[in-house]
């Protein structure tokens, strides 16, 4: 279910019989509607922390929220801003040392954690997970000089882990890489990944899951990228890929 918002820059204004939506003067919108009072209250809660259905209060709610859509007046909100607090337990799918090392009680959001290079196991997990409309978390040690943690997925807003490989292999230097391990029939070896790093990945992978249980957690959703060498750690806003065949 989307959760529009109205995309920056935008101002309401509304006169008898008209409703404006202004990003600039070459930016605007005029629609012409009797009241414009529901109208300009049903964009109020447009914040991307709502379901079309929680929106739909007026008849005409749903086609002008398709139209402006159409116009890309309102775009979908993002997962923080469709984070509902729950129990911070998880439950751990997956094998290695970074798995053991997470492994504890089972709770409402699953962990998929990976030492390999394996998108074909993740795209799957993926698909089960959406299928399944759960929220959960892909974890790995894959690349080999960097650990990935995060974002929390939900099903409902936000990119999946496709759209993520979808980002990745736009960025890579060696996009094939990506259509080879995909293609890859047989198993894949574990990538070797220094004890200081995993212990550090563990950690930092916990106090993260950590707030699932908070009034907001936008660091939840950030993608975090762990650099062997160093042990810094990088945040990044994952992006939803509109043209995804998997969550769109």
């Amino acid at each position: 279910m989307r959760r529009p918002r109205l995309a920056p820059g935008f101002t309401v204004m509304t006169e008898p019989g008209t409703l404006w939506l202004v990003a600039g003067e070459d930016v605007r919108y005029r629609l012409g509607v009797a009241d414009p009072t529901w109208l300009r209250d049903l964009l109020a809660h447009c914040d991307g922390t709502r379901t079309v259905d929680e929106l739909a209060t007026h008849p005409d709610a749903r086609h002008t929220i398709e139209r402006l859509y159409e116009e890309r007046v309102l775009v979908d909100g993002t997962a923080a801003q469709a984070h509902a607090p729950v129990r911070a337990a998880y439950r751990v799918v997956g094998a290695g040392a970074l798995a053991d090392a997470l492994r504890g009680t089972s709770g409402d959001i699953d962990v998929f954690v990976q030492d390999s290079l394996d998108h074909k196991a993740l795209l799957a997990m993926n698909r089960e997970a959406l299928a399944a409309r759960r929220r959960w978390m892909w974890i790995t040690t894959g690349p080999g000089g960097r650990a990935y943690v995060g974002p929390l997925f939900v099903p409902d807003a936000g990119p999946c882990a496709a759209c993520l490989l979808v980002h990745f292999k736009r960025l890579s230097p060696v996009p094939e890489l990506y259509d080879a391990v995909l293609a890859h029939a047989g198993p894949i070896a574990a990538s070797p990944f220094p004890e200081a790093a995993l212990e550090t990945t563990a950690a930092f992978a916990r106090w993260k899951l950590s707030l699932a249980a908070q009034p907001m957690a936008p660091a939840l959703y950030a993608l975090h990228v762990i650099d062997v060498g160093e042990l810094a750690i990088t945040a990044h806003v994952p992006l939803a890929d509109l043209e995804c065949s998997e969550c769109r």
